[in-house]
């Protein structure tokens, strides 16, 4: 994957992935483009190794993000871990822009 290119995101479904920068296989960060009418059903992702965290904000578009537990939870903003518990976007109504920025330790 090349950086500052917008390509197809991993989990298809038509949403795409811009990546900022990614530091080894322990921190990334993307711009997450999701068209309207998207939706992700929910998920894991699963690591190798270590926590994997995600910090998600909602910087334009109307979509629902949900997760079975998020550890911050503030409107635009979550914080949760996509390695242990499920989540995904219900149906985007008009497209969306998320800033996602993730780590694992």
């Amino acid at each position: 994957m090349a950086l500052w290119r917008w390509e197809q995101g991993r989990q298809g479904g038509g949403y795409e992935k811009l990546k900022l920068f990614q530091v080894f296989n322990r921190a990334d960060c993307y711009l997450l483009r999701y068209p309207e009418g998207f939706e992700l059903p929910a998920h894991k992702d699963p690591v190798e190794h270590g926590r994997h965290f995600r910090l998600n904000i909602v910087l334009a578009g109307i979509g629902r993000f949900y997760a079975e537990k998020c550890l911050f939870d503030f409107g635009p903003i979550k914080f949760f871990r996509p390695d242990k518990y499920e989540h995904g976007v219900e149906k985007v109504t008009k497209p969306r822009l998320v800033f996602s920025f993730g780590f694992v330790i």
